[in-house]
C-alpha cells in the first residue's frame, strides 16, 4: 500500500485483526488499485494497493501514520505497515523507531533463528531497551553486491537473527540482524552499525550460536 511517500505492508500477509472502532479515526480514504509504483502516479494523500481494494483506511489512536494504519475491508480489519519511502530517500532507523514509539511500547524482544523458528533468547526491561538503543545507532548503507553475498552467506551459515519485538498491542514488529557483518535489515532497507557501537552489537549474541542451515 502507498501513502503520503511511503510504502506499507500488511502484517502477517493480510492476517485480520480485532481492532475495536473506537480507536479508529474518522475515515482517511480508500484504497485504489494500485498499477505502478511510481509515486508521481498519485497524490501525496492517495492510497494505492494491490490488496484489500476498495477497503476504507483510517489512522489508529496511539499510532503515527508514518509507522502503521489500520484498513477495514468487506467486515474485517488489517494492520498496515510503514517499510520505506516511494521516492528512495534513506527512511533513518532511528527515526522510524522514534515514529513507532518502540522503546516505549515493546514489552520484550525475542531473539529468534533467521526463520524465526527457534527462539534464542528473551529480553525485557533494561536489556530490551539496551537493544533498541543500540540499533538506533545503525545509519543507512548502499551495499555492494559483494556485500548482498556476505548477507546470503551469513544467513546459510546461522550468522543472522530475526528479533521480534513483542509490542503491548499483543501485535510485534520483525527486523533482522547479523552482528558479525554490523548489518541490520527493517523493512525494506539495510544499515550499518558504526565500528564503535559493532562490538557491543556482538556481545548481545555471542552465546547464542546457530546450526548452520543444510547445504542444498
Amino acid at each position: 500500500m502507498n501513502y503520503n511517500g511511503f510504502r506499507y505492508v500488511f502484517l502477517e500477509n493480510g492476517a485480520t485483526y480485532d481492532l475495536d472502532p473506537s480507536v479508529l479515526s474518522q475515515p482517511l480514504g480508500t484504497l485504489n488499485y494500485n498499477i505502478q509504483q511510481d509515486p508521481k502516479t498519485y497524490g501525496s494523500t492517495d492510497f494505492a494497493a494491490s490488496f484489500a481494494v476498495g477497503g476504507t483506511v483510517y489512522q489508529i489512536d496511539g499510532y503515527d501514520p508514518a509507522f502503521r494504519l489500520a484498513v477495514e475491508w468487506e467486515g474485517q480489519y488489517y494492520i498496515a505497515q510503514c517499510v520505506d519511502t516511494l521516492d528512495n530517500t534513506a527512511l533513518e532507523l532511528s527515526t522510524y523507531f522514534e515514529t513507532a514509539e518502540l522503546k516505549d511500547r515493546t514489552e520484550e524482544v525475542q531473539i529468534c533463528d533467521h526463520a524465526g523458528q527457534s527462539i534464542l533468547s528473551t529480553l525485557t526491561g533494561d536489556d530490551a531497551e539496551a537493544l533498541i538503543s543500540l540499533l538506533t545507532q545503525s545509519i543507512s548503507a548502499e551495499l555492494t553486491n559483494d556485500q548482498y553475498q556476505e548477507i546470503a552467506r551469513a544467513q546459510r551459515s546461522g550468522e543472522s537473527y530475526q528479533l521480534m519485538f513483542r509490542l503491548k498491542d499483543s501485535t510485534s514488529y520483525t527486523m533482522y540482524v547479523i552482528p558479525a557483518l554490523s548489518i541490520v535489515s527493517a523493512g525494506d532497507n539495510r544499515y550499518l552499525v558504526p565500528e564503535e557501537y559493532a562490538q557491543d552489537l556482538k556481545n548481545v549474541f555471542s552465546e547464542l550460536p546457530q546450526t548452520p542451515l543444510p547445504m542444498g
